[in-house]
């Protein structure tokens, strides 16, 4: 890993005063339509207020155990869970293989038989072409179900997996644009409106009775998840490099992933506490580390920090807080506390944020940090929301010719020049690949629960 070299002048970001402006007056007007959208939901749904799913978890509260409180007889939800899990991969195995839910048959009827000597799931639901705009939809939720859902939020992998065979709403979302037909972007707005009904039936009413308002919604939202707990699986990449740092994140949301020095981080034979002190109470993030994890002994150093976001969120507006709420998972509510934390942390100390796009901005951006530090480029969970593999590429190359460091910790699909086995194994369908500067180095949770070392 090196160091960053810059040879280029200090540019000014949006010097165009108009330009700035006009992206103020398109996010107040996004603003004003959340809130009419929530008010309105709030009016014809008294019985279902948008908070009732964190309901239970006080203010500050810290959940340190990352796997989610089960109900009832714990045995038969396990079962029920198995058998669900069962049933949806036998769904994906019948579809490709010509025995299609005749809920979803017509969409289907033009797809041809994948290769049946494909290694994995992912690479066979890869296979098949998708002559449909719909059945890509389907694909894609049963397939967020299966490897994003399964085991982490049981109400949700049974939602999608109800929705990929559920052939009207495929046909509203096939009316979206592509970056508005995402899963997590559909299952927020629907949290953020009316709370999540746990039975899929009442999830699918709720969708076919509201679905202008969720609609709207989503045509004004990105889904931007926030995590910082993601922090805990960058930090023993950003702790090996030569201190102090310019950290300069791209779909930085809100911001809750600058501030990885002012964290405290309970790894399996560690204990990091901040570098940086704050006005509010750190968040401590725990995260499990396979034995070969380099562990840092101390926090990293921040120099300078700006994050780029084409509509950053606003932690002063009510609105962005409950949007960021809203995209955690049913089942994962002990995220909430800290969460709610990290954006004190951040209320204090503000990261700045530029508005602008990471496949033109970066580079003006990237020329503000001193010359005489350590420059991370670095983004989570962002490239799969660029939608061209061609734009990703040229992020890719934008990013080499700053000259600074490159961490992204993303599906592996999204990451250019990443190899479909980048370890010598095949590929972790469940995971985030952790790549620097062209390596990869490990698999990561998607949430930074764990990290799983691989390099040597």
């Amino acid at each position: 890993m090196r160091p960053s070299q810059f040879h280029q002048p200090l540019l000014v970001l949006f010097s165009a005063r108009e330009e700035g402006l006009e992206a103020e007056r398109e996010q107040d007007t996004d603003r004003d339509i959340v809130g009419a959208l929530a008010n309105r939901a709030a009016q014809r749904h008294p019985q279902c207020q948008p908070n009732e799913w964190h309901t239970g978890l006080e203010d500050g509260e810290q959940h340190r155990d990352p796997e989610p409180a089960g109900r009832g007889d714990p045995d038969h939800s396990e079962r029920c869970r198995d058998s669900e899990r069962v049933e949806a991969e036998g769904e994906y195995e019948r579809e490709k293989l010509g025995e299609q839910d005749p809920s979803v048959s017509a969409i289907l009827t033009n797809q041809k038989e994948p290769r049946r000597d494909a290694p994995g799931t992912l690479e066979r639901m890869a296979a098949a072409p998708e002559p449909d705009v719909r059945a890509q939809i389907a694909t894609r939720y049963r397939r967020f179900a299966h490897f994003g859902a399964a085991r982490r939020s049981p109400v949700y992998e049974r939602i999608t997996n109800a929705i990929a065979r559920d052939a009207q709403i495929l046909d509203w979302l096939a009316e979206m644009p592509e970056s508005k037909q995402q899963p997590n972007l559909l299952l927020g707005a629907v949290r953020f409106l009316y709370g999540t009904p746990e039975d899929p039936h009442a999830f699918l009413s709720l969708v076919h009775e509201r679905w202008d308002e969720v609609a709207a919604l989503m045509r004004v939202r990105s889904t931007q998840t926030n995590e910082p707990a993601r922090c805990a699986t960058l930090l023993p990449v950003l702790a090996r490099l030569p201190q102090p740092m310019a950290l300069l994140e791209v779909g930085a949301s809100a911001g809750l992933c600058l501030l990885p020095d002012r964290y405290a981080y309970e790894y399996d034979r560690a204990v990091i506490e901040p570098s940086m002190p704050s006005r509010a109470v750190a968040p401590r993030f725990s995260c499990r580390a396979s034995a070969r994890t380099p562990l840092p002994r101390r926090n990293v150093e921040v120099a300078w920090r700006a994050g780029l976001d084409r509509r950053p969120l606003n932690l002063s507006s009510d609105d962005d807080v409950r949007w960021l709420e809203a995209l955690v998972w049913p089942g994962e509510e002990y995220r909430i506390p800290r969460l709610r934390a990290a954006i004190e942390v951040a209320r204090a100390h503000p990261p700045r944020l530029v508005v602008g796009d990471l496949r033109t901005d970066v580079k003006r951006l990237a020329a503000e940090a001193p010359a005489d530090v350590t420059l991370v480029v670095y983004h989570t969970a962002v490239l799969a929301y660029v939608g061209e593999a061609e734009q990703r590429a040229a992020f890719a190359r934008s990013v080499a010719e700053i000259g600074g460091v490159w961490v992204a910790n993303e599906g592996i699909e999204s990451i250019p020049g990443a190899p479909r086995q980048p370890f010598g194994k095949p590929a972790r369908e469940d995971a985030f690949l952790l790549w620097v500067d062209g390596e990869p180095v490990a698999w990561t949770d998607s949430h930074g629960t764990w990290i799983d070392w691989q390099a040597r």
